[in-house]
C-alpha cells in the first residue's frame, strides 16, 4: 500500500509541470522531444560538414598527395623570391619554409624539386595556414 502511495506521487509529481504547459499550450500534453531532436539535427550537421570538407580540396591538394594530407593550406602568396645561381628549391623552401616543405614550393610554382633553377627566376612563396583538426566521432 506505501508502495502505490508513493508510486502515485511521482507519477503526479511529474504530469504536474506538464499539465501546466499544457495548459499554457492549449490543453494538449506532450513531451517535449526538442532536446532529442537537436543532438540528432547536429550529428547530420557534422557529418555532412565532413562529406563536403572531405570532398571539396583546392587545386593544390588535388596536385600533391603530400599537400593534401600535411598540416597546412596554401591560402595565397607570402612573397616573392628571385633564386640565384646554383640554388636549389629544396634550399630555398627549408631557409623560408622549414625542413621537409619543398611539396609546397613545388606545387605553388608548378615544378620540381629535381629541376634546376635558372638564375633570377621568380620563385613564388606560398602563405601557409595550419589545417583545422577534424574531430574524430565517438563511438558509443
Amino acid at each position: 500500500m506505501i508502495i502505490v502511495k508513493y508510486y502515485m506521487m511521482l507519477v503526479l509529481l511529474s504530469i504536474i509541470p506538464q499539465m501546466v504547459c499544457a495548459q499554457a499550450s492549449g490543453g494538449q500534453i506532450r513531451r517535449s522531444t526538442e532536446p532529442q531532436n537537436q543532438k540528432v539535427k547536429r550529428k547530420i550537421d557534422k557529418r555532412s560538414e565532413m562529406r563536403q570538407s572531405t570532398v571539396q580540396l583546392d587545386k593544390y591538394q588535388q596536385m600533391d598527395d603530400r599537400v593534401r594530407y600535411g598540416s597546412y593550406r596554401i591560402v595565397g602568396t607570402a612573397q616573392v623570391v628571385k633564386a640565384k645561381e646554383g640554388d636549389k628549391l629544396r634550399e630555398i623552401a627549408k631557409r623560408l619554409l622549414g625542413p621537409d616543405m619543398e611539396c609546397y614550393l613545388e606545387v605553388y610554382n608548378g615544378i620540381k624539386a629535381s629541376d634546376p633553377l635558372t638564375d633570377g627566376q621568380e620563385i613564388l612563396i606560398p602563405k601557409l595556414e595550419l589545417k583545422k583538426k577534424m574531430e574524430a566521432p565517438i563511438a558509443k
